[in-house]
């Protein structure tokens, strides 16, 4: 028996070991192919490189809202090696690589055995966070520091916890809000979780750490608050962007929103089905409660934390701004699965198994193909570094270059890398509802021969497509020479010199 257990117990840790370098694998692939920047991390890259860090702790351009340490990190990294689109998105690809060690650490501690592995291969392939991995934005960073807190609350969970261990839980709830908004949520479900089972099991050492650690985070947060927060929560522009990632209040007033936001949440970030997903979600969280209940406390308090931030219209519930959830979602999702496959193999022997293999089909089947149909061909949203490497090789001194609006921000960042004139480059007008603004934007280019007209970020919005619209008109106006296209981008070179009189007024 013992040498089955051993076996056992390699053969876990070997898959382990598989897993972490199956992660490291799929985000690695992801992030060496280098691809554009889309618009969001163009408008985040602008204020990194044009400010410098003093001025990176005043309220940003273009309602930007990362965190201020992310923020001193980027800032670093591009002045110690240049400013490159693959250094900006260095640290969210180490913070990925970071994440998964710490979450095989800790599953192998809060989930022995193959159950632990579960959890871990439902974060290895989702698809999310590979993506997030090469992406300039905090969401990798997120969940790394999710991870950081969770590991070190395990750490500090027994009756006799070392000195050290509650050091580091306050270095890491002092360090974490710098580095990640929604950290407050799991911060708070750590202090409330330990703070009343500590007080309950009248262990007033832990309690005493608990206590001082929470006064300490609450100064730090009232820093950041001061610093930071107030200007983001008051940005009525993020506001009412998100209005519709905001939980109603009462709950009770629009039930949809749920089922919605919880659909989005499951199939962007686990690529499972919903009702599967929620089915075994609850179930873990059931079986969690009654098998450790104070980890799984710390694990639900902060899921309701976030909820109720939503409702007050403090934090969107939105999949990218709850993927710091995601570890927590693959602790249940897998304590689900292990409880579903122990009451299938004693309840059901004969075809228990059977059941259980079926249920990790079923879960694992679409990450599993998806990311490997990403492996071979990797996402590249907005392919806008195509487009200009064309105008670069075929461009010429007298032409100019008309940027559709909603593509400016990729253009404005990559257009030293091309070397392309900004003088010669004309920015197109913001119009929402109405094609005109676009028509007279052409109408103002008439009598140029050669006119390069980029579009990286398509622009659709009430039926009125853009790009669609835009060369309709362009094709009455004058002659189309040249198409290029690339990834989710084109650019035209149109002949404008004809100069026929505007038909949209």
């Amino acid at each position: 028996m013992t040498a089955a257990m051993m076996d056992s117990s390699r053969r876990q840790e070997l898959t382990v070991w598989l897993l972490v370098f199956l992660t490291i694998l799929l985000r690695a692939r992801q992030y060496f192919f280098n691809r554009s920047l889309w618009v969001d991390e163009a408008m985040l890259a602008l204020n990194i490189v044009n400010r410098s860090l003093h001025d990176l702790f005043k309220p940003l351009n273009y309602s930007q809202s990362p965190p201020l340490g992310f923020l001193c990190i980027e800032k670093f990294l591009i002045t110690l090696f240049g400013n490159h689109d693959y250094i900006l998105r260095l640290f969210p690809f180490v913070a990925s690589i970071a994440a998964v060690l710490i979450l095989a650490w800790l599953t192998k501690r809060a989930f022995p055995g193959w159950t632990g592995l579960a959890a871990l291969g439902i974060f290895a392939f989702s698809w999310p966070a590979t993506y997030y991995a090469s992406e300039l934005r905090p969401y990798s960073s997120d969940v790394l520091f999710t991870l950081i807190l969770l590991a070190a609350a395990y750490s500090c969970s027994g009756p006799q916890v070392p000195r050290r261990n509650w050091l580091w839980l306050l270095g890491a709830g002092v360090l974490a809000p710098w580095m990640s908004h929604p950290a407050l949520f799991i911060m708070a479900g750590i202090g409330i979780v330990l703070g009343f089972t500590n007080l309950r099991e009248r262990i007033w050492r832990n309690l005493f750490w608990v206590l001082g650690s929470v006064l300490f985070w609450g100064v730090n947060f009232l820093c950041i608050y001061l610093l930071s927060l107030r200007q983001i929560i008051a940005n009525k522009m993020l506001g009412e962007f998100f209005q519709k990632a905001f939980m109603p209040l009462p709950p009770w007033k629009d039930w949809n929103w749920f089922s919605k936001n919880g659909r989005m949440i499951f199939e962007n970030l686990l690529h499972m089905p919903f009702s599967l997903g929620l089915a075994i979600l609850a179930f873990g969280i059931f079986y969690a409660l009654r098998r450790n209940s104070k980890s799984a406390a710390q694990w639900s308090v902060p899921i309701l934390l976030a909820l109720v931030a939503s409702g007050l219209a403090k934090y969107p519930f939105w999949p990218r701004f709850v993927f710091f959830l995601l570890p927590i979602l693959c602790f249940f999702l897998a304590a689900g699965i292990g409880a579903l496959h122990g009451l299938a193999t004693r309840y059901i022997p004969k075809i228990g198994f059977l059941i259980s293999v079926g249920i990790m089909v079923m879960i694992f089947w679409q990450p599993i193909v998806f990311s490997v149909k990403k492996f071979m061909t990797p996402e590249n949203k907005k392919d806008i570094k195509s487009l200009m490497a064309h105008l670069c090789d075929n461009g010429r001194s007298q032409d100019t270059i008309y940027v559709h609006n909603a593509s400016k921000f990729q253009f404005t960042y990559y257009a030293g890398f091309y070397g392309i004139n900004p003088k010669k480059t004309v920015f197109g007008i913001r119009a929402k509802d109405s094609a005109g603004p676009l028509y007279a934007d052409i109408d103002k280019l008439a009598g140029c021969s050669r006119v390069w007209f980029l579009f990286a970020n398509r622009y659709y919005k009430n039926r009125l497509d853009h790009e669609k619209s835009m060369l309709r008109y362009l094709k009455r106006k004058g002659v189309q020479k040249k198409r290029f296209g690339a990834t989710g981008a084109a650019l035209y070179l149109f002949d404008l010199s004809r100069g026929i009189e505007p038909f949209w007024q």
